[in-house]
This record gives structure tokens, C-alpha cells and sequence, in this order.
């Protein structure tokens, strides 16, 4: 009659074990979930602040390019606008 009562004492440690191990991976996978939601977030709120901050030099660059090409056209029309010196005079 022992060993009846053994087994099922067994049995319950066994199951009882065998619950809170589940539990415990659960909570684990619980945790990594919500690393990841968090890690995914922080790389979104990174990307768009690398995106905006590539935005601004871009204009920037943009601007200062603008501003050297008007200053080519200028010097370009100043040079057409200047006649020739007499020694730079196209010979005929």
C-alpha cells in the first residue's frame, strides 16, 4: 500500500515542478517579447532622428551649392560683360 502513495506523491512533484517550470519560461518569454518591443522602438526613434538629421545636412548642402553655382553664373557674366584687354583681343 506504500507504494501507491509514493508514486502519486511522485506524480505531484513531478507535475507540480513541471508547472512552475512552465511558468518560469513564460515569464522569460514575457521578458524577451518586451525587450524587443522595446529595442524595436528605440531603433525606430533612432532611425528617424538619423533620417531628419540627414534631411538638414542634405538641404544644407544643397543650399551651399546653390550658392556657389550663383557665384560661378556671376563671375561667368562679369568675365562676358568685360571687354578684352588689347593684348587678349582676337586677332582677325
Amino acid at each position: 500500500m506504500m507504494k501507491p502513495a509514493i508514486v502519486l506523491i511522485a506524480a505531484l512533484l513531478i507535475a507540480a515542478c513541471s508547472r512552475e517550470d512552465e511558468a518560469r519560461a513564460r515569464a522569460q518569454a514575457e521578458r524577451a517579447k518586451e525587450q524587443a518591443r522595446e529595442t524595436a522602438q528605440k531603433v525606430r526613434e533612432e532611425s528617424r532622428e538619423a533620417a531628419h538629421k540627414a534631411g538638414e545636412e542634405a538641404r544644407k548642402a544643397s543650399a551651399e551649392l546653390n550658392r556657389d553655382l550663383q557665384k560661378a553664373r556671376e563671375k561667368t557674366r562679369k568675365a562676358l560683360d568685360e571687354p578684352a584687354s588689347p593684348d587678349e583681343a582676337p586677332k582677325r
